[in-house]
């Protein structure tokens, strides 16, 4: 089962972090990354653009308008995500408490995906076969 692991970070700390604090963070990331690969169950990373620089669209009656900015006033931006093929809630959690301490202080907010809409990595496997 997929899971994808959502990183929010205070926003509060854009203004005062360091590139040695990231740099430390990086590393720790990579670290998962690779423990997840030679795992076999890692799927996807990434980071986000700073919260300032994100576009939200919105559609209400028919209309579209785009606001600068994220979408949710909130005191935290979501920065980061992960996707990893965990068996269980139990091998979630596990990976939820390695990205969390590599965050430093960060929420980890742990989502299964649901793939009732088709699970690209079969149909993808099933192409290659095929070919």
């Amino acid at each position: 089962m997929d899971y994808m692991f959502l990183i929010y970070h205070d926003t509060e700390g854009y203004k005062y972090v360091t590139q040695e604090l990231i740099a430390e963070a990086m590393k720790d990331h990579r670290a998962i990354q690779d423990e997840a690969k030679s795992k076999g169950v890692f799927n996807a990373a990434g980071g986000l653009g700073m919260p300032q620089a994100a576009k939200s669209i919105h559609l209400s009656d028919g209309n579209l308008t785009m606001t600068d900015g994220p979408f949710a006033e909130t005191k935290e931006a979501l920065g980061g995500f992960y996707v990893i093929d965990c068996k269980d809630d139990d091998e979630a959690q596990y990976w939820a408490t390695k990205l969390a301490y590599a965050g430093r202080k960060c929420t980890i907010e742990i989502r299964k995906i649901d793939h009732r809409a088709g699970d690209a990595k079969d149909e993808t496997s099933a192409k290659s076969k095929a070919s």
